[in-house]
């Protein structure tokens, strides 16, 4: 069964003050709306500063005669004043799904990652400075790899803020043998780590 925001081709957003009633949110914001937008790979953080990040993949590869250059991947961003916008990660191309974002406060970066490919597969990142965020074209750097005929799926990482003191770490399942890959790299001051 659908999701309501897949029914509608929809992303919502709705917040509630901490501490109010359970029942009382403020008005429903429609973030992104259009055919095959929704999907329902959706992962929200916070910088901790009063902006939000979800990296949200679409439906536009599950469309007949889908164009490869349609958006496939997407970083939303809501600012403090409520405003959002929209960002391209990947394209139907790259195959991307499940992507996951990270938010590395003590240098201003974004990281996104995400699966692809068959078999192996990898978990591919981007990334993009908090003042700029255009992501290179392409798949990205493999940042957790497979053996060969591999199937990684399903990665997950902190939803915290990272920086110099935590590294970027991610964790994801091996389908074809049931067990667990990850991988972490240093975060280092003027060196995106993907």
């Amino acid at each position: 069964m659908e999701q309501p925001g897949q029914e509608e081709d929809a992303f919502y957003f709705a917040a509630r003050d901490d501490g109010a009633a359970e029942d009382v949110w403020h008005p429903t914001t429609t973030v992104l709306k259009g055919p095959g937008f929704a999907d329902n790979h959706v992962n929200v953080t916070s910088d901790g500063r009063g902006q939000l990040y979800a990296a949200v993949k679409t439906s536009l590869g599950g469309l007949p005669a889908s164009d490869p250059q349609a958006e496939q991947v997407l970083l939303l961003t809501r600012d403090d004043q409520g405003e959002w916008r929209r960002h391209v990660v990947g394209l139907v191309a790259d195959r991307h799904t499940r992507p996951k974002v990270a938010i590395d406060i003590d240098h201003d970066v974004v990281y996104v990652l995400a699966t692809a490919g068959d078999s192996p597969s990898a978990v591919y990142c981007k990334s993009a400075p908090f003042d700029r965020l255009v992501f290179p074209p392409g798949l990205g750097r493999p940042f957790i790899t497979s053996q060969p005929g591999g199937r990684l799926t399903n990665a997950t990482l902190t939803k915290q803020p990272v920086g110099a003191s935590t590294g970027l770490m991610a964790l994801a399942a091996d389908d074809s043998t049931g067990s667990y890959h990850h991988a972490t790299v240093p975060l280092v001051p003027g060196q995106r780590s993907c």
